[in-house]
């Protein structure tokens, strides 16, 4: 049994299998529906195939093992033209956005509640009824 993998950027199709038991062939449309191993295309045993997509179109693939191919080892690659005019293959990624930390709001101290974690936002903070009461303790008092 083999596995298969696309690196789709660079057009490669990468089949890994053990090369003592298996292989990988490259075959018609024919052969691939009837899993004919007799007259490939082209023939990969090494156990780390690689291979270049060259052109658009389909791309037949079957287990090199016949009993393998009759039980569906087998995968058919259609590659579609670029009709993009796009001459750059490869994106470059855009950065991550930044984390930007907010130091806390400045709030009036106060004896009975403590100032609030350094780090920590207050939203809406709730009054006490000591501080509806009393004016903040400032130098203006």
């Amino acid at each position: 049994m083999f596995g298969f993998d696309t690196i789709s950027h660079l057009g490669l199709a990468v089949f890994i299998y053990p090369a003592d038991k298996d292989s990988v062939l490259l075959v018609i449309k024919e052969d691939y529906a009837n899993c004919s191993i007799t007259t490939p295309i082209e023939k990969y045993n090494d156990g780390h195939s690689v291979f270049k997509f060259n052109h658009s179109g389909p791309f037949y693939f079957i287990s090199g093992v016949h009993e393998n191919c009759v039980k569906n080892e087998k995968i058919l690659v259609v590659v579609m033209a670029d009709r993009s005019n796009n001459t750059q293959t490869l994106t470059t990624p855009s950065p991550s956005p930044s984390i930007v930390e907010v130091p806390p709001t400045p709030t009036p101290s106060s004896e009975e509640a403590p100032p609030p974690p350094t780090g920590s936002i207050e939203i809406n903070p709730a009054s006490t009824p000591s501080q509806e009461s009393s004016p903040p303790k400032n130098g203006a008092s």
